[in-house]
């Protein structure tokens, strides 16, 4: 879904009104206490766009930081074809706590946490979407004994999407790309050949090999972050001032990119 310099998304606008007060962000999801539409549970913000995670599955926001398009924003969305909401369960509770200010009020002690399960996003399946050591997320669906791959399904809306001759999933709009690892299945430490399926519109799982249906399965793809950069490393904001256009400048200094 491309959004002209007019039209940006609703995520895009807040995150140039708010300003986090924290030095040295650590990896890791932010909870949404206000900051964001109430959909939006858990975030990840990047210097082009943030990852965010709902009740229905996980989705991004990317805008332009090459020139080519300036003031322009784009949505991917993941969406999950249940008539359930999934129950969102963080874990790995980090110490760190973030105050955000706005111009007319404040929020305070919001929470940071390594992983959000979200417990029955399709029946039978958990999809636990973490962070690696590396920085990287993943998102692993747990399919309980008895349960088919092919329950899993996500309507995707916002780039073209296609399949790489390797097996990985590349999501392109407008301003950039997001690429999906193929996905490893496996039992234990048993691997079993898994890949996507999808026609564009809608993303599936097939399961290759043979397996035990009365173990439970994981299938367990990674999101390469080939578009987003900076903000696994220390963040340093030494000022902060705003233009006549209520963009928010932050000077100070990265490690992350």
């Amino acid at each position: 879904m491309f959004m002209p310099p007019k039209a940006l998304l609703l995520a895009l606008a807040t995150i140039h009104l708010w300003v986090v007060a924290v030095v040295g962000l650590p990896t890791g999801f932010i909870e949404n206490a206000g900051q964001f539409p109430r959909h939006i549970r858990y975030y990840v913000i990047r210097s082009n766009g943030m990852f965010y995670v709902t009740a229905r599955g996980y989705g991004y926001v990317l805008w332009d930081t090459a020139g080519r398009q300036r003031s322009a924003a784009c949505r991917l969305e993941m969406r999950a074809l249940s008539s359930t909401h999934a129950s969102l369960e963080p874990d790995g509770v980090l110490p760190t706590v973030l105050n955000f200010y706005h111009a007319h009020h404040r929020i305070e002690g919001v929470r940071m946490v390594l992983s959000i399960r979200l417990r029955g996003l399709f029946p039978g399946v958990d999809a636990i979407i973490r962070y690696t050591p590396s920085g990287r997320i993943k998102c692993d669906y747990i399919l309980s004994p008895g349960v088919d791959a092919s329950c899993i399904a996500f309507r995707i809306s916002g780039a073209v999407t296609t399949i790489t001759p390797d097996g990985r999933l590349q999501h392109t709009t407008p301003v950039g790309t997001i690429t999906e690892a193929a996905p490893i299945a496996f039992q234990g430490t048993t691997a079993i050949p898994a890949r996507y399926q999808s026609d564009g519109q809608i993303l599936r799982f097939t399961i290759e090999g043979p397996y035990d249906r009365n173990r439970t399965l994981t299938i367990d793809p990674e999101i390469e972050w080939s578009t987003f950069v900076g903000g696994g490393l220390t963040d340093q904001i030494a000022h902060v001032q705003t233009d006549p256009a209520r963009n928010i400048i932050i000077l100070g200094r990265t490690q992350s990119v």
